[in-house]
């Protein structure tokens, strides 16, 4: 694992609560750390990368700072599928977050032309709204025109 100027960065822009002390500032550049990781082995397909992160507790559902895409944005548009069982292996993925284009990770499987990976992620996004009480397909948010 790495730890650059580049990580620095992603640390000031995802401050989301002062952190109090050496120790919480060192905890969060570790998840910023972890996360950015998880996502570069998502993007690689690498299955084994994605379950060795997911045992240091990566989070699982961390944004790409520039396109906002979480690594089930990722192994949904590369084809990966052996990531993808490896990511979604034991729940805590949210198929409900758009990235900054406004797309969800399925449609994403779809655009990938993987029809049997789009059919699963479809399923378990459409389980997610229902569980909480969201339309399937949920809405895009309403763009604004500036």
């Amino acid at each position: 694992m790495r730890f650059a100027k580049d990580n620095i960065d992603a640390i000031k822009r995802h401050a989301i609560a002062p952190l109090n002390g050496p120790r919480a500032i060192l905890e969060r550049a570790t998840e910023i750390e972890r996360g950015m990781d998880l996502l570069a082995a998502a993007r690689r397909g690498d299955a084994t990368g994605v379950e060795d992160l997911k045992r240091l507790s990566a989070p699982l559902n961390y944004r790409d700072p520039r396109t906002g895409a979480t690594p089930l944005h990722y192994v949904a548009a590369y084809n990966a599928r052996p990531a993808f069982r490896a990511l979604t292996k034991g729940g805590g993925c949210d198929y409900l977050i758009r990235d900054k284009k406004g797309r969800l990770a399925w449609e994403l499987a779809v655009d990938a032309d993987d029809p049997a990976m789009a059919r699963l992620m479809i399923y378990k996004t459409r389980r997610q709204a229902e569980a909480n009480g969201l339309p399937f397909p949920p809405r895009r948010p309403a763009r604004t025109k500036n």
